[in-house]
């Protein structure tokens, strides 16, 4: 009815001025004919007049009310927008809860109970569950310190943080986010009682859902180590993988060597399985064992980072490099979904281990560098292991400054071992050509590692003299006869064992050193067939074959060492040595020129460039 009102009203408003203008002209053609009538039409005009200021006065109230009516609309609006806001954020709170709950895996401590005589010497069951809280919140962020997989979290049951109530529902989002946790969430749940037997002696009864019961007793006037003893029991029950780990930082090597092993007895499914053996993997020092350990658990599950980690870093130890590149790039294919639940988060970090320990076998100590500079997630990498993989980076490009500066800012800043100074200080008088000092630091890294092995625990001792045999003793032997002790050097390299890649590739060089060509090519043929996909014992057998003189047979080793590393800058540089030993100054030139963009700041190599181009 309004809608039809609306264009009558304005028909007549319309009509209404048509008249008065048709009355006007003649009121005025009226007045010019009888002045008479001027009164009578100064009076139609004033009428006219107060018309039209009513029909203003009407018009501008009809435009505030509009106004009015605009406001409220905005308003109105903007209630309806704040409202809908508020939904929306109750509904994320809620949502974020039910993500919360499906992925909570903690603890839960709950209720505890206690004697009244230990009650009255202040071990509540409310004091006794928020020590055990505590501890085992401590025995939590060791391990995970010592990891590179995080714990699940550690709370008390009572815990109420959040008091918002919910509108018309009489509940608060505290008591949704308890329900939820408690009908989607995956937490373990923690509960135990204490008894006393009235002659000094108490029971320390644990119970963690999906667990075996855990009992403890003890002398109730020393409940100290009791409680330590029940916190690490019911962490080992809550996480077992760490568990070992948390055993391992503390230097209790056999009981976390013990702990790993009956993990392999408890599993219940492939999935566990593999990772229990890995973890076996890990903690026992016999390297052989080690291994056979990992490829066990490769067997089971090949999903799985850890078989192939393990297995990687055994054949390293013992020396067989080639199967430790083979074991890491398979662990490069395994995909993150695939993996245990706490270590999805850590596969970065772990692929990029994995990644710089192929660069270094290759020779790619640039692409090195870069893979250590990027940022992942959960990065438990240590100043000390950053500084030694950084040196060896820089080491590998011969740019010796900045080994140095490297050197003196971590001895300044206090972080590093005696062991991995006196490492780094090697390659450092190695990347010099300083033999005197590199073999100070190679005698100074032989005696720290015999100093770790007269305090090394049963089970560490064979990983330690692992490492002493197939790293140490051969860096020691090279430096003895680059200073000029070759019969020394000798004698000590036969010590090693024949089935280690460096330990062959050292006698190579020691009998080149000796000038005895033909052990140095059979040396150096042992160790491209041990493997035949690396760089440096080709790269090493060329320059034992420029020293001798062969100056074809040495391009034709660098060449090989090229195919195998082309990032390598060692091949190329002796590639162009050997050139120009031939007098083919233009085509040394290139090969410095390519060795130049590898190692920009190799002092030798840029003094080489320098002489080919002004001959070439």
């Amino acid at each position: 009815m309004a809608e039809t009102a609306e264009p009558e009203a304005s028909e007549e408003v319309q009509a209404a001025f048509d008249t008065g203008a048709a009355a006007m002209a003649a009121a005025l053609d009226e007045a010019r004919e009888d002045p008479s009538l001027r009164d009578e039409v100064a009076a139609f005009f004033q009428a006219q007049r107060r018309l039209i200021e009513a029909q203003a006065h009407h018009l501008h109230v009809q435009l505030r009310q509009l106004h009015l009516k605009t406001v409220s609309d905005v308003v109105k609006l903007a209630l309806l927008l704040a409202s809908l806001v508020a939904l929306l954020a109750l509904v994320a709170a809620v949502g974020t809860m039910v993500r919360d709950a499906m992925n909570d895996h903690g603890l839960v401590i709950e209720r505890f109970t206690a004697p009244p005589d230990l009650a009255a010497r202040g071990f509540t069951g409310e004091a006794l569950a928020e020590d055990l809280l505590g501890r085992i919140d401590a025995v939590r962020r060791q391990a995970n310190n010592n990891s590179i997989t995080v714990s699940d979290d550690v709370r008390s049951g009572g815990a109420d943080t959040l008091k918002v109530e919910i509108p018309q529902t009489g509940l608060s989002l505290d008591e949704v986010n308890h329900f939820l946790h408690a009908q989607l969430g995956h937490a373990r749940r923690l509960t135990g009682e204490v008894a006393s037997d009235g002659a000094g002696r108490v029971v320390l009864n644990l119970h963690l859902s999906r667990s075996d019961p855990i009992r403890i007793e003890g002398p109730s006037d020393n409940l100290e180590p009791l409680l330590q003893q029940a916190a690490e029991r019911a962490f080992a029950a809550f996480d077992p993988v760490n568990y070992v780990l948390y055993l391992r930082s503390l230097g209790r090597d056999e009981d976390a060597l013990a702990v790993a092993r009956r993990n392999v007895e408890t599993a219940r499914t492939p999935f566990e399985l593999a990772g229990a053996l890995s973890l076996d993997a890990n903690s026992t020092g016999d390297r052989r064992r080690a291994l056979m350990l990992a490829r066990l658990a490769i067997e089971t599950d090949p999903k799985q980072w850890g078989g192939w980690g393990e297995a990687a870093t055994a054949s390293a130890d013992l020396g067989h490099d080639e199967d430790a590149l083979r074991y890491l790039a398979a662990l490069l294919k395994v995909r993150i979904r695939d993996q245990l639940r706490n270590h999805r988060l850590s596969m970065p970090y772990i692929f990029r281990g994995a990644r710089t320990r192929m660069d270094a076998a290759v020779g790619d100590f640039q692409q090195y560098a870069r893979d250590l500079a990027v940022k992942v997630p959960n990065d438990t990498n240590d100043s000390t292991d950053r500084l030694r993989a950084s040196a060896e980076a820089l080491a590998g490009q011969h740019d010796c400054n900045a080994v140095g500066r490297a050197l003196l800012l971590a001895q300044a800043v206090g972080t590093l071992s005696p062991a991995t100074t006196d490492l780094a200080q090697s390659r450092l008088a190695r990347c010099l050509n300083d033999a005197p000092a590199a073999l100070a630091a190679a005698q100074a890294l032989v005696a720290a590692h015999q100093q770790a092995l007269a305090k090394a625990s049963a089970n560490e001792t064979s990983r330690v003299e692992q490492r002493l045999q197939t790293a140490d003793l051969p860096l020691l032997a090279k430096a003895r006869a680059m200073a000029g002790d070759v019969a020394g050097g000798e004698a000590l390299i036969a010590t090693t064992p024949l089935d280690c890649y460096l330990c062959v590739r050292v006698r190579g060089q020691v009998a080149a050193l000796a000038r005895d060509w033909r052990a140095a090519d059979r040396w150096f043929a042992e160790a491209t067939r041990q493997a035949p996909s690396l760089p440096a014992a080709y790269a090493e057998w060329g320059e034992a074959r420029l020293a001798r003189g062969d100056l074809d047979g040495a391009i034709a080793k660098f060449a090989l060492a090229h195919d195998r590393g082309p990032r390598f800058a060692d091949p190329l540089k002796g590639w162009g040595d050997a050139l120009a030993r031939q007098g083919r100054w233009s085509e040394a030139r290139q090969k410095y020129d390519e060795a130049l963009a590898l190692a920009p700041a190799w002092r030798d190599l840029i003094r080489a460039r320098a002489a080919a181009g002004r001959l070439a």
